[in-house]
């Protein structure tokens, strides 16, 4: 059996998908799994033991004009899938099933491209994201899953922290999306009181550098600076070898569940509740405050709708400290 997955998202999305990967090729061991995903990603995901071939589709690049899109339909075509799941919600991705030729097409009951599916699982809003794929998996056949996500990284990466004497706090205070990151002063005063009691790791994006400056003029103490240093397979080493993560909420806190590490998501337009927060809650905090327009959209617009931007400014760093001393604290 042969089956293709499509999930041409975010990061965050695709890392989310992973469970369903793993669920089919537990639930069928013998089945080829080939993943359509960005070009961003491919490298990542070729390092995933269930994923035998990851297939690009640049829909942002080249692959958006009609002319290659159906390049990429006959690719899919010749491929002589047996069965395609579709996390990816987007109406293209419907068409692009539907165009490949491939008999059997699930998908969630509420995406664009639903009209394109032969069957659906329903897409429970209540639900976290992994469990919401997982089901889609249980739909179509897959309900086979041991909980391991297999998440690839590189063994070989180091993170300078040569003498490890202190836990490893890995921080994440960027966002595509500006009104999910939290004040970097904040952040630089947390990092301040952190720092003489752990060893410190800032990650982000190339394109978070110049913001990076911002904060790094506020620190007192030397960190390790990742910022826009690490790809994929280099960022997952890192959240492997920490003892705990802060971020916002932002594919990191995916990565973290997946290794089980550690972690506190601040969360400021978007809630836990729309399932992209930490998956297995022991081991996890949130760290939010209650407004009235909370949530204002399901990513996060980049300006405050209302000009305000309380339910991040009204954080304070404080109330991070505390949940980062909580889990420290714990043991296991």
């Amino acid at each position: 059996m042969k089956i293709l997955i499509i999930q041409s998202a975010f990061i965050g999305d695709v890392v989310l998908t992973l469970p369903l990967v793993e669920a089919v090729k537990q639930t069928a061991p013998s089945v080829e799994i080939q993943f359509l995903t960005l070009p961003a990603y491919e490298h990542f995901l070729e390092k995933h033991p269930a994923i035998s071939k990851v297939i690009v589709d640049d829909k942002k690049g080249g692959g958006r004009s009609p002319v290659n899109f159906l390049k990429l339909c006959k690719r899919l075509k010749n491929e002589k899938f047996d069965e395609v799941l579709i996390p990816h919600r987007s109406f293209r991705s419907g068409l692009l099933a539907r165009l490949s030729g491939i008999k059997k097409r699930t998908g969630f009951d509420n995406a664009a491209g639903s009209i394109f599916y032969t069957g659906y699982a329903h897409y429970n809003k209540s639900a976290h994201e992994a469990d919401r794929n997982l089901a889609l998996g249980k739909a179509a056949g897959f309900g086979k899953w041991n909980g391991k996500w297999n998440l690839p990284f590189n063994p070989n990466f180091k993170t300078g922290f040569l003498i490890r004497r202190k836990p490893l706090i890995t921080m994440s205070p960027f966002s595509k999306w500006g009104t999910k990151r939290w004040i970097f002063s904040h952040w630089a005063k947390v990092i301040n009181e952190l720092a003489p009691i752990a060893d410190i790791a800032v990650i982000g994006s190339s394109s978070d550098a110049e913001l990076w400056e911002e904060i790094k003029k506020e620190i007192k103490s030397e960190v390790g600076d990742f910022v826009g240093k690490t790809d994929f397979l280099d960022l997952a080493a890192l959240v492997r070898q920490s003892d705990l993560l802060i971020t916002g909420d932002s594919a990191p806190a995916h990565f973290a569940s997946a290794f089980g590490i550690k972690t506190v998501v601040i969360f400021g337009p978007t809630v836990p509740e729309f399932g992209f927060g930490p998956y297995g809650g022991s081991k996890n905090a949130i760290v939010e405050i209650n407004l009235a327009c909370r949530p204002c959209s399901i990513h996060g617009p980049q300006k405050c709708p209302l000009g305000h931007h309380d339910c991040m400014k009204k954080i304070t760093p404080e109330k991070v400290l505390e949940a980062v001393e909580k889990l420290l604290l714990e043991t296991g």
